[in-house]
């Protein structure tokens, strides 16, 4: 599995929100920013299925990996043409402002996770690949922090 956020704002706020600390040097993070090559077919989790399957909308906020995964790992064998799965950010919500320019609406405040499936549908280069200390991301990366109420270092 990949997990990955429709833009950047959602990866950060998911990817730090166990200790609401945006550390820009432990464990080397990175922002990594890339497009598909192609389309692939995700299960969408954000309108009825996950309730008509026998869930809920819980099922995209879960906080229990045992449950998701073993739903994830259901959802893989019963469809085997998906690629992956498209859910809410838990995190975020759904801001009121503008989408920011290069960000596919669709996927704005969304998570994708994609199986091995959707590996050749990744490109060979990202379009933006920087680690979160470099300097050019300080700004970004201190108004989430404010955004959401988390310390930076």
């Amino acid at each position: 599995m990949m997990y990955a956020a429709g833009d950047a704002e959602t990866a950060l706020v998911e990817a730090f929100q166990e200790t609401s600390v945006l550390n820009r040097t432990r464990d080397d993070p990175w922002l990594v920013v890339f497009s598909l090559r192609r389309q692939i077919r995700l299960l969408d989790l954000r309108g009825s299925w996950s309730t008509r399957a026998g869930a809920s909308m819980a099922l995209s906020a879960a906080h229990e990996p045992k449950a998701t995964q073993s739903w994830a790992q259901a959802i893989y064998a019963e469809y085997g043409h998906l690629q992956g799965l498209v859910y809410p950010s838990a995190m975020r919500g759904r801001p009121s402002g503008p989408v920011p320019a290069g960000v596919n609406r669709e996927l704005f405040c969304q998570n994708v996770a994609l199986f091995e499936r959707a590996r050749l549908s990744l490109p060979t280069r990202p379009r933006l690949h920087l680690p979160l200390g470099h300097p050019g991301l300080a700004g970004m990366l201190g108004g989430v922090a404010r955004e959401y109420g988390y310390a930076m270092i």
